[in-house]
């Protein structure tokens, strides 16, 4: 007999940058982790979990900092991201945790957050 995990969430992660009254872009590697970040006002997201209504170059725009493209810190910047949920140990994760204008700000079991310095 399995034991089954409980789902992932990443509900406190986001909880710790949308209450703190920062107005801040945030970046979910998992896309539809940023749904739970639609209640805080502060907080604007590149992408949430309603896939439908973004355009081809926002999904490449995506998908080249998820993958780790050579141009992958530019794209963040010029989304004027400020915030990046990770999940702990993924190479986005890494990437932004050995790049020091990148601070951990939240982790947990699951999640890592991210701010720009």
């Amino acid at each position: 007999m399995s034991h089954l995990q409980p789902p992932r969430t990443s509900v406190a992660a986001i909880a710790s940058l949308g209450t703190d009254g920062r107005n801040q872009r945030l970046f979910c590697e998992d896309f539809y982790a940023c749904s739970a970040a639609l209640q805080y006002p502060t907080l604007r997201v590149f992408m949430d979990g309603r896939a439908d209504p973004y355009p081809l170059g926002v999904w490449r725009s995506y998908i080249s900092v998820i993958r780790l493209k050579p141009a992958w810190q530019s794209v963040l910047r010029s989304y004027g991201v400020d915030a990046v949920l990770a999940s702990r140990g993924s190479r986005l994760a890494a990437a932004l945790g050995s790049d020091a204008a990148w601070k951990p700000s939240f982790e947990d079991g699951s999640f890592v957050v991210f701010r720009y310095e």
